[in-house]
Protein backbone atom coordinates (compact mmCIF):
# COMPACT_ATOMS: atom_id res chain seq x y z
CA UNK A 1 0.00 0.00 0.00
CA UNK A 2 1.42 3.39 -0.84
CA UNK A 3 1.30 6.34 1.74
CA UNK A 4 -1.12 8.12 -1.08
CA UNK A 5 -3.55 4.94 -0.59
CA UNK A 6 -2.93 5.13 3.52
CA UNK A 7 -4.05 8.87 3.60
CA UNK A 8 -6.80 8.36 1.38
CA UNK A 9 -7.95 5.22 3.85
CA UNK A 10 -7.59 7.52 6.59
CA UNK A 11 -9.19 10.48 5.74
CA UNK A 12 -12.06 8.27 4.60
CA UNK A 13 -12.35 6.70 8.33
CA UNK A 14 -12.65 9.85 9.86
CA UNK A 15 -15.02 11.36 7.55
CA UNK A 16 -16.99 8.42 8.39
CA UNK A 17 -16.47 9.27 12.05
CA UNK A 18 -17.61 13.10 11.97
CA UNK A 19 -20.35 11.85 10.43
CA UNK A 20 -21.59 9.13 13.04
CA UNK A 21 -20.31 11.70 15.62
CA UNK A 22 -22.48 14.45 13.47
CA UNK A 23 -25.73 12.20 13.72
CA UNK A 24 -25.26 11.21 17.29
CA UNK A 25 -25.32 15.05 18.11
CA UNK A 26 -27.99 15.90 15.98
CA UNK A 27 -30.26 13.36 17.50
CA UNK A 28 -29.23 13.99 21.03
CA UNK A 29 -30.17 17.69 20.49
CA UNK A 30 -33.48 17.03 18.74
CA UNK A 31 -34.29 14.20 21.83
CA UNK A 32 -33.18 17.29 24.49
CA UNK A 33 -35.41 19.66 22.95
CA UNK A 34 -38.44 17.65 22.88
CA UNK A 35 -38.12 16.62 26.58
CA UNK A 36 -37.10 20.06 27.30
CA UNK A 37 -40.33 21.18 25.67
CA UNK A 38 -42.37 18.40 27.70
CA UNK A 39 -41.38 19.68 31.05
CA UNK A 40 -41.86 23.51 30.17
CA UNK A 41 -45.61 22.26 29.25
CA UNK A 42 -45.87 20.39 32.41
CA UNK A 43 -44.85 23.00 34.83
CA UNK A 44 -46.89 25.63 33.05
CA UNK A 45 -49.90 23.61 33.52
CA UNK A 46 -51.82 24.18 36.33
CA UNK A 47 -54.21 20.82 36.14
CA UNK A 48 -54.45 17.47 35.35
CA UNK A 49 -57.70 15.90 33.56
CA UNK A 50 -58.54 12.43 33.59
CA UNK A 51 -60.47 9.88 34.33
CA UNK A 52 -58.68 7.02 36.57
CA UNK A 53 -55.55 7.03 38.42
CA UNK A 54 -54.05 3.71 39.56
CA UNK A 55 -50.75 3.66 41.95
CA UNK A 56 -49.26 -0.14 41.23
CA UNK A 57 -47.35 -1.73 43.93
CA UNK A 58 -43.89 -3.83 42.76
CA UNK A 59 -45.98 -6.55 41.71
CA UNK A 60 -47.95 -4.68 39.17
CA UNK A 61 -51.50 -4.56 41.28
CA UNK A 62 -53.66 -1.57 42.20
CA UNK A 63 -53.03 -0.68 45.21
CA UNK A 64 -54.91 3.15 45.43
CA UNK A 65 -57.27 3.90 42.86
CA UNK A 66 -58.81 7.31 41.99
CA UNK A 67 -61.15 7.09 39.78
CA UNK A 68 -64.50 9.05 38.14
CA UNK A 69 -66.30 6.66 38.62
CA UNK A 70 -64.06 4.32 40.76
CA UNK A 71 -64.03 0.48 39.81
CA UNK A 72 -66.48 -2.29 40.94
CA UNK A 73 -65.07 -3.73 43.92
CA UNK A 74 -62.74 -6.90 43.43
CA UNK A 75 -63.69 -9.56 46.42
CA UNK A 76 -61.57 -12.93 46.48
CA UNK A 77 -60.94 -12.75 42.81
CA UNK A 78 -64.26 -11.87 41.51
CA UNK A 79 -65.73 -8.33 39.99
CA UNK A 80 -69.25 -7.13 42.05
CA UNK A 81 -71.18 -4.40 40.35
CA UNK A 82 -71.87 -1.55 42.73
CA UNK A 83 -75.16 -0.47 43.73
CA UNK A 84 -74.58 3.15 42.45
CA UNK A 85 -71.28 4.24 40.48
CA UNK A 86 -68.96 5.34 43.09
CA UNK A 87 -66.75 8.50 42.52
CA UNK A 88 -63.54 8.80 44.59
CA UNK A 89 -60.26 6.35 46.12
CA UNK A 90 -60.52 2.47 46.29
CA UNK A 91 -57.82 1.26 48.39
CA UNK A 92 -56.84 -2.90 47.57
CA UNK A 93 -55.08 -5.40 49.19
CA UNK A 94 -51.70 -7.58 47.72
CA UNK A 95 -54.81 -9.76 45.67
CA UNK A 96 -56.40 -6.75 44.13
CA UNK A 97 -59.40 -7.09 46.40
CA UNK A 98 -61.06 -3.69 47.65
CA UNK A 99 -60.44 -3.20 51.51
CA UNK A 100 -61.96 0.46 51.52
CA UNK A 101 -62.13 3.56 50.33
CA UNK A 102 -63.95 6.71 50.20
CA UNK A 103 -66.61 7.86 47.48
CA UNK A 104 -69.85 9.84 46.63
CA UNK A 105 -72.14 8.19 45.13
CA UNK A 106 -74.27 8.71 42.49
CA UNK A 107 -77.39 8.25 44.36
CA UNK A 108 -76.40 10.72 46.31
CA UNK A 109 -74.90 8.87 49.40
CA UNK A 110 -71.22 9.67 50.69
CA UNK A 111 -68.98 6.69 52.48
CA UNK A 112 -65.61 6.17 54.02
CA UNK A 113 -65.56 2.56 55.06
CA UNK A 114 -63.04 0.06 55.49
CA UNK A 115 -63.62 -3.89 55.09
CA UNK A 116 -62.49 -7.22 57.09
CA UNK A 117 -61.91 -10.64 56.02
CA UNK A 118 -62.77 -13.88 58.17
CA UNK A 119 -61.44 -16.87 56.03
CA UNK A 120 -63.43 -16.07 52.80
CA UNK A 121 -65.83 -13.30 54.22
CA UNK A 122 -65.95 -9.84 53.25
CA UNK A 123 -67.41 -7.62 55.49
CA UNK A 124 -67.74 -3.58 56.26
CA UNK A 125 -65.57 -3.33 59.62
CA UNK A 126 -66.23 0.38 60.34
CA UNK A 127 -67.88 3.29 57.87
CA UNK A 128 -68.88 6.59 58.25
CA UNK A 129 -71.65 7.70 56.24
CA UNK A 130 -74.75 10.32 55.13
CA UNK A 131 -77.38 8.84 53.48
CA UNK A 132 -79.66 10.33 51.37
CA UNK A 133 -82.73 9.97 53.36
CA UNK A 134 -80.84 11.94 55.72
CA UNK A 135 -79.20 9.59 58.06
CA UNK A 136 -75.67 10.32 59.02
CA UNK A 137 -73.79 8.47 61.15
CA UNK A 138 -70.83 6.25 62.26
CA UNK A 139 -70.86 2.10 62.22
CA UNK A 140 -68.76 -0.75 63.64
CA UNK A 141 -69.26 -4.30 62.94
CA UNK A 142 -67.56 -7.19 64.50
CA UNK A 143 -65.75 -9.81 61.94
CA UNK A 144 -68.73 -11.59 61.25
CA UNK A 145 -70.28 -8.45 59.71
CA UNK A 146 -72.80 -7.79 62.65
CA UNK A 147 -73.35 -4.37 63.90
CA UNK A 148 -71.78 -3.90 67.32
CA UNK A 149 -71.97 0.02 67.46
CA UNK A 150 -73.98 2.66 65.94
CA UNK A 151 -73.97 6.14 66.07
CA UNK A 152 -76.54 8.29 64.27
CA UNK A 153 -78.39 11.69 63.16
CA UNK A 154 -81.57 11.43 61.79
CA UNK A 155 -82.77 14.49 60.24
CA UNK A 156 -86.46 12.64 59.89
CA UNK A 157 -87.15 13.67 63.90
CA UNK A 158 -83.75 15.41 64.53
CA UNK A 159 -82.70 13.38 67.30
CA UNK A 160 -79.09 11.30 68.14
CA UNK A 161 -78.82 8.18 69.04
CA UNK A 162 -76.07 5.59 70.03
CA UNK A 163 -76.71 1.77 69.83
CA UNK A 164 -74.73 -1.03 71.47
CA UNK A 165 -75.59 -4.93 70.47
CA UNK A 166 -74.81 -8.05 71.10
CA UNK A 167 -72.95 -10.92 69.17
CA UNK A 168 -75.73 -11.59 66.99
CA UNK A 169 -76.17 -7.51 66.06
CA UNK A 170 -79.13 -7.28 68.05
CA UNK A 171 -79.47 -3.59 69.77
CA UNK A 172 -79.05 -3.87 73.84
CA UNK A 173 -78.29 -0.54 74.80
CA UNK A 174 -79.65 2.92 73.68
CA UNK A 175 -78.81 6.21 74.24
CA UNK A 176 -80.70 8.92 72.66
CA UNK A 177 -81.50 12.59 72.68
CA UNK A 178 -84.37 13.62 71.17
CA UNK A 179 -85.10 17.04 68.87
CA UNK A 180 -86.34 18.47 71.91
CA UNK A 181 -83.31 17.92 74.11
CA UNK A 182 -85.08 15.23 76.17
CA UNK A 183 -82.44 12.43 76.74
CA UNK A 184 -83.20 8.83 77.88
CA UNK A 185 -81.33 5.10 77.63
CA UNK A 186 -82.93 2.25 77.13
CA UNK A 187 -82.23 -1.76 77.29
CA UNK A 188 -83.50 -4.35 75.39
CA UNK A 189 -83.76 -7.95 75.71
CA UNK A 190 -82.77 -10.39 72.83
CA UNK A 191 -86.05 -10.04 71.43
CA UNK A 192 -86.10 -6.66 71.63
CA UNK A 193 -87.84 -6.14 74.62
CA UNK A 194 -87.49 -3.13 76.27
CA UNK A 195 -86.29 -4.44 80.00
CA UNK A 196 -85.60 -0.75 80.97
CA UNK A 197 -86.17 2.72 80.02
CA UNK A 198 -84.88 6.22 81.64
CA UNK A 199 -85.72 9.15 80.74
CA UNK A 200 -84.71 12.82 81.73
CA UNK A 201 -87.01 15.75 82.08
CA UNK A 202 -85.90 17.85 79.28
CA UNK A 203 -85.09 21.36 80.02
CA UNK A 204 -87.80 24.42 80.78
Amino acid sequence: MTYKNFSENRIDKINSLVKVLAFGWAVTAVTAGVLFAGSNASAGSDSLELRRLSILDEKGVARIVIGAPKPDPQINGTRYKRRSPSNGIQFNDKNGDEIGGIGALSDGSKTFCFDGKAGTSVHERICMYVLTNGRTGFLVNDENGKERARMELTSSDGGSEFALSDGEGRARVKIGVGADGTPSIETYDKNGKILRQGITQKDD
